[in-house]
């Protein structure tokens, strides 16, 4: 559950931790929401980051449908994943 309460306030789901516009939504989903959004005894670990994009990112070979650099082509294997510790960004 922690992570619709990182990130469903970024993405206009929640609105001061109410469901935004209940009526336009079906009753048996609007009651699974409450349950799921219901955060008051709800301690969550810390957020992290790296593991958040483990889980939700994509591999570029899956993603990258062509690619041409300087009139040349390019693939997945042509990119790397750049972090904010490559960047000492820390």
């Amino acid at each position: 559950m922690h992570k619709i309460q990182h990130v469903a306030t970024f993405i206009a789901f929640l609105s001061r931790y109410e469901i935004r516009d209940p009526h336009l939504v079906e009753e048996s989903v609007l009651k699974t929401l409450k349950e799921r959004t219901d955060f008051d005894n709800y301690k969550p670990r810390p957020f992290n980051m790296r593991e958040f994009y483990d889980r939700t990112g994509h591999d570029i070979k899956e993603m990258l449908l062509s690619c041409s650099y300087r009139g040349m082509e390019c693939s997945a294997e042509h990119f790397k994943v750049v972090t904010a510790t490559d960047l000492n960004l820390q």
